[in-house]
């Protein structure tokens, strides 16, 4: 598990970006058989009316080079498809859950960190707009035996 309980923010970007690399958790399975579960609950604000999109992504290495998109939709048509979106009108404070599943399908060890994108404006992790009512986000790993 991880916990972040400062700050970021991310203004206007439609690729797909890590949310933080100190929120990076990494898990080796026992057994290739396994489950892997995988929870982000991120606190997260914005003040305009626009999209912003969660994926939660994975990496051989621990330093997230060459990450592969965990649990992909049947569907891309945007930078805001993922694992989860976020779509209101302005003013938005609240928890963005993440949660994808996936077989171990080897023993090797694999880092997973979530990213974001927005359409415009900026969106935050840990504080409304930057500034006053903050909060905590965290990443749980778990491995279940199946």
């Amino acid at each position: 598990y991880n916990v972040k309980n400062n700050g970021t923010s991310l203004s206007s970007v439609t690729t797909p970006t890590e949310v933080s690399s100190d929120f990076r958790t990494t898990i080796t399975p026992t057994s290739a058989s396994s489950l892997i579960i995988i929870t982000a609950v991120l606190f997260t604000s914005k003040t305009d009316a626009q999209n912003c999109g969660y994926r939660m992504y994975k990496s051989s290495s621990t330093d997230m080079s060459s990450p592969s998109f965990v649990q992909s939709p049947s569907t891309i048509n945007s930078s805001q498809d993922g694992n989860i979106n976020i779509t209101a009108g302005t003013k938005l404070n609240a928890a963005a859950t993440v949660k994808v599943v996936e077989l171990a399908g080897n023993t090797n060890a694999r880092t997973y960190s979530p990213f974001w994108t927005i359409t415009g404006g900026t969106v935050y992790l840990n504080s409304y707009s930057g500034g006053g009512y903050f909060g905590t986000s965290t990443i749980t790993v778990e491995e279940v035996a199946v």
